[in-house]
């Protein structure tokens, strides 16, 4: 009798410990959202974050406003498009690849091909028709909407320094009101190189 006493306080402890208060969660999903911020910008100690950063960035979108100012402020930064120095339409037509020669977002330089365009780029640009064409031609995936609900023209592609392989941004400000549902336009980021 008294080891199952002892066996069910321990059952009802355990359970109560591995369970969080609805407060709790809340204040977890602001930390990850605050290691998320912090790894992309160098704003104090930054935790590991996953290879892909689409999740983070839309729990950023969805706690905003729950941020302290200095984060808010940096949050919204990070919800820019960015700003790249060069851009190159892929092969196909379907992206502009967005780029840095120089300073913190640079990708490789080699260019042994001798195009006046680093050899990473020429690369990427091709990998990324080659996925169009299996996504939206062989499975038969829609393409990415523009803000008028059309097929885009072309998607525009960043390639960025940061610890993630890459993410997919979006703007929860700006459905797109031609489309059912919640539909926004969006873009993609790249690590510009992942060395390391």
């Amino acid at each position: 009798m008294y080891r199952r006493f002892i066996f069910f306080i321990f059952v009802i402890l355990f359970l109560s410990l591995g369970v969080l208060s609805a407060g709790d969660q809340q204040s977890a999903v602001l930390q990850e959202v605050r290691n998320y911020i912090n790894s992309r910008t160098g704003a104090g100690h930054a935790e590991a974050v996953e290879h892909c950063g689409f999740g983070m960035q839309a729990l950023m979108q969805l706690h905003l406003n729950e941020l302290d100012p200095q984060m808010q402020s940096l949050a919204k930064t990070l919800l820019e498009e960015p700003i790249r120095q060069k851009s190159l339409i892929s092969p196909s037509g379907h992206f502009t690849i967005h780029y840095d020669t120089s300073g913190y977002n640079a990708v490789p330089p080699e260019d042994l091909s001798g195009n006046g365009i680093p050899d990473f780029i020429d690369s990427a640009a091709v990998i990324f028709d080659y996925v169009w064409n299996v996504e939206i031609n062989y499975l038969g995936f829609a393409a990415p909407p523009d803000m008028q609900g059309q097929p885009i023209t072309t998607y525009p592609i960043y390639f960025t320094n940061f610890s993630l392989y890459g993410q997919t941004s979006f703007d929860l400000n700006k459905d797109i009101p031609s489309l059912p549902g919640d539909n926004y336009t969006s873009y993609i980021e790249i690590n510009n190189g992942f060395t390391g």
